[in-house]
């Protein structure tokens, strides 16, 4: 699905406290929020703030530091167009992996997963 009203855009500083609020609503870490080495994006509907992706970035590879899609948007493929933007950015800066680690329900570590494609 295809929707037109949403865009995504690199976040500025100017957008800490939002991109917080989204991760915060799906109950994700919001500790290294824009800091230093991170790249973030907001995805907004209508001029809304309706989710947020980050990446840390190392040498050839990008962790992935949260991505959100509030609620009330979701269902409607808005995280699969933030994480392949996420991507589509790490493969441009030459990264060859985008490592993420996953919480289980209570909060504690349950696993990681490494995306990598062809060089």
């Amino acid at each position: 699905m295809t929707d037109s009203s949403v865009q995504i855009r690199m976040a500025s500083p100017a957008d800490r406290d939002t991109v917080t609020r989204v991760f915060h609503d799906a109950g994700l870490d919001t500790d290294a929020t824009l800091a230093d080495g991170t790249t973030y994006w907001v995805m907004e509907r209508g001029g809304q703030p309706v989710g947020a992706i980050g990446l840390e970035h190392g040498e050839g590879a990008s962790l992935l530091r949260g991505a959100a899609v509030l609620p009330e948007a979701r269902g409607g493929g808005l995280g699969r167009r933030l994480v392949m933007s996420a991507v589509e950015y790490a493969q441009g800066r030459g990264d060859r992996a985008i490592y993420m680690f996953s919480k289980g329900a209570t909060g504690a570590p349950s696993g990681s997963s490494r995306c990598r494609w062809p060089s």
